[in-house]
């Protein structure tokens, strides 16, 4: 259960690095895309045990997944999602890295707040960033930003009333223009936190983050504050986020996960915990990243 920073407490993660080292436990699923689940059969994972998803639609349409040559569909909401995964009758691995955040993180959500199974995070850790097999400058890994709008099945209603204290979290990611974006849509937040992640994979990483979301920090620095967290725990996020939430003693919270895919999943469920009081805003932006282009290690998140 995720109240306060339990999550640190009851979940684990392990890491393999080289990947010949990694080993999928028996009688699960892993859940991945098309491409990932070519590579991963190459590391030893039984093609049996693999859920292939493609036909994915963000804006909440439908998915189509195969495993074993049986093809089953359902609508990308968090409850149709987890139900055809216990249908499977298996405890799943969802791939962070290969699938998209409005696929994993609803049904991330789903199974942590049910609790009515044991599940899994799988995160492919890069050794430099890449698009199409070639390394390019960190920044330009996005295409471009598909608009703010809620997770499928994460939506909250209502809004908050026009006296509360608000507070906007940003978890940066290199791409500056999408901080701008989401400040911009959001500059009715009284106060304005970033969290940065540091140390990054690679001692400039985190000055480049820092440099291309200069307009975002500029304007924390007069109506908030700076926090740092690692980018590869979400772990790190869920207790950067309470810490900062407590300090600030906002009345609503919108916590934008706009870094690393473990951040991110930190943010979805300490917001799927703290429903009454937080609000995840994500901007769904396509990725033109290749996941196992320059893969270095593989992490495994257990919950």
């Amino acid at each position: 259960m995720l109240h306060g920073t339990s999550l640190l407490e009851e979940a684990k993660s392990t890491s393999y690095s080289p990947l010949r080292e990694f080993r999928f436990p028996r009688g699960e699923l892993l859940v991945t895309s098309p491409r990932s689940a070519r590579c991963y059969i190459k590391l030893g994972v039984p093609a049996a045990d693999i859920v292939a998803v493609c036909d994915i639609d963000h804006r909440g349409g439908k998915f189509k997944a195969t495993r074993q040559g049986t093809t089953w569909n359902a609508t990308v909401r968090s409850g149709d999602i987890a139900s055809e995964l216990r249908i499977q009758q298996a405890p799943p691995t969802i791939d962070i890295s290969s699938l998209p955040v409005s696929f994993w993180g609803p049904v991330a959500a789903k199974l942590s707040s049910d609790g009515e199974q044991s599940w899994a995070g799988l995160y492919i850790r890069r050794a430099a960033y890449s698009r199409r097999g070639r390394t390019r400058p960190p920044g330009s890994h996005q295409r471009a930003i598909g608009g703010i709008f809620p997770l499928p099945g994460l939506a909250r209603f209502g809004g908050t009333r026009s006296h509360a204290k608000t507070l906007l979290i940003v978890s940066l990611g290199f791409d500056g223009s999408r901080s701008a974006y989401v400040k911009a849509e959001y500059n009715f937040a009284t106060r304005l936190a970033a969290l940065l992640s540091s140390p990054g994979y690679k001692p400039n990483y985190t000055q480049e983050a820092a440099i291309r979301n200069g307009d975002y920090i500029n304007h924390v620095s007069s109506r908030g504050a700076v926090w740092l967290s690692r980018p590869d725990s979400p772990f790190d996020t869920a207790r950067q986020l309470h810490r900062i939430i407590r300090k600030e003693c906002a009345d609503y919270t919108y916590i934008a996960p706009l870094g690393t895919r473990p951040a991110a999943l930190g943010a979805i469920l300490y917001a799927e915990r703290h429903r009454r009081s937080c609000e995840i805003v994500y901007d769904h932006p396509p990725s033109l990243l290749e996941p196992w282009a320059s893969a270095q290690e593989l992490v495994r998140y257990e919950f």
